[in-house]
């Protein structure tokens, strides 16, 4: 059932923001982007819309960079673009790209979807019926994906996606670890069974505030037929019956005897 996620993060759309195609979000973007003090990660989207037009227009510019590029190959070259000395060009390159007609509003929401595409995983949750205490895990993601990529991925299959694990799609990292903690029962991954049992949950809620909202016999019996799982709900029993007792029983039509 999650066939298409795993699809997406195998397979990541290409995208171009500002001009320039970005690669698949990595490991190293993520990290990269965490070191920048980007407001893509740090703020919600609410928070970041209330930025200043500049600040907003520079926190893009900035990630389109450090998306656009392979993971930290070229330390210097790092090291110099994160210690903010090319700070001051971002006016610069600014003023180009308004003086081009770019929308940058429209940019970010394609740098915010490719954002969130690159940062998908399963659904998951601890095995149910675990007893064993929770253990918080104290180090980065990042460096346990990294660590699990260079464990248990083939040198080939990293190399589709960049000389390094940094390169990895973060996205397609997260379900592949999510899949090994499933596989050693340290984690359910969101399954068919969990769905139908959320399904009959969501169903039993409907029909009780279906039965609670219900003011007249009317809408009381117009209930009963759009949600017929009432008459299964424990809780609602004692009342139900009481109320059909109430009701009056339907007439029945004589059948008229045949002239003798």
């Amino acid at each position: 059932m999650h066939e298409n996620l795993l699809a997406s993060a195998v397979v990541p759309d290409r995208t171009t923001v500002l001009g320039r195609r970005l690669m698949p979000y990595s490991i190293g973007c993520e990290l990269q982007l965490h070191k920048l003090n980007s407001p893509f990660l740090l703020l919600s989207v609410k928070d970041f819309d209330a930025l200043l037009p500049e600040k907003r227009c520079l926190a893009l510019l900035q990630a389109v960079f450090v998306c656009a590029e392979a993971a930290p190959r070229h330390p210097r070259r790092w090291e110099w673009w994160l210690r903010g000395c090319p700070v001051r060009f971002w006016p610069f390159q600014r003023v180009f790209y308004l003086g081009n007609g770019v929308d940058f509003a429209l940019e970010t929401d394609v740098f915010r979807s490719y954002l969130a595409a690159g940062r998908l995983e399963f659904p998951a949750e601890l095995p149910s019926g675990d007893d064993l205490p929770v253990r918080y895990i104290g180090a980065p993601e990042q460096l346990r994906l990294y660590k699990f990529l260079c464990r248990y991925i083939p040198r080939e299959e990293l190399a589709i996606y960049g000389q390094s694990a940094w390169d990895f799609p973060l996205g397609l990292a997260r379900m592949l670890y999510q899949a090994h903690a499933e596989g050693e029962g340290n984690l359910e991954i969101y399954n068919i069974k969990t769905k139908i049992a959320e399904d009959y949950h969501a169903q039993c809620e409907n029909g009780r505030a279906a039965w609670e909202a219900a003011q007249t016999d009317a809408e009381k019996q117009i209930a009963l037929v759009d949600h017929p799982i009432i008459r299964e709900l424990p809780y609602l029993a004692e009342e139900l019956a009481a109320w059909e007792a109430k009701q009056p029983l339907p007439e029945e039509k004589g059948t008229p005897c045949p002239e003798s």
